[in-house]
């Protein structure tokens, strides 16, 4: 892992650590999901401590900028409007900070599988083209639903956020 020098233990997420969600649920980190030579792993898998093949997401804001805080809280708050769509990832959890030095966390149910692996691992057939073709346009309808519209690009030059949004009921005024 990489430390980086302006907040060396800032969210510092470890294999073994354990977390409690507001819940009450315990969860162990397993291994980062995404690591990069320049970062601090971030998005953990993780399984419940009282039973171990229910496997969940642990994330953290990236780092601890004022930009990647707000953002994540923004995300958080999206994962909550959008929860009870089934093509989009659920929120089942929150991490509450334990010092101030915590950022937020958000426990997230994980997918079987993404279509970035499954596709390495054969073709797709026409219908599963049309299936996950439809799914994404429902996810997508879901978020129109909302007066959001999903850009799917970066507003500025600072980190990529999960999710770009501009919120109609603002005059098309981009949210972050």
């Amino acid at each position: 892992m990489v430390e980086h020098s302006d907040m060396p233990q800032w969210g510092l997420l470890t294999k073994g650590m354990k977390v409690v969600g507001e819940s009450g649920l315990t969860y162990k980190l397993t291994r980062p999901l995404v690591q990069r030579a320049t970062a601090t792993p971030h998005v953990w898998a993780a399984v419940n401590t009282t039973d171990e093949t229910i496997l969940y997401i642990i994330k953290q804001p990236a780092s601890g900028t004022e930009w990647n805080i707000r953002s994540f809280r923004k995300e958080i708050q999206l994962h909550k409007t959008f929860n009870d769509c089934s093509f989009i990832r659920r929120q089942v959890d929150l991490i509450p900070p334990q010092l101030n030095s915590d950022p937020p966390r958000m426990v997230l149910e994980p997918f079987e599988n993404t279509l970035w692996g499954a596709r390495n691992i054969r073709r797709f057939t026409r219908k599963e083209i049309k299936r996950i073709m439809k799914s994404t346009l429902f996810a997508l309808y879901n978020v129109h639903k909302q007066g959001l519209v999903y850009t799917g690009k970066p507003i500025s030059t600072g980190p990529l956020p999960v999710i770009t949004v501009i919120d109609r009921s603002e005059n098309g005024k981009y949210v972050n």
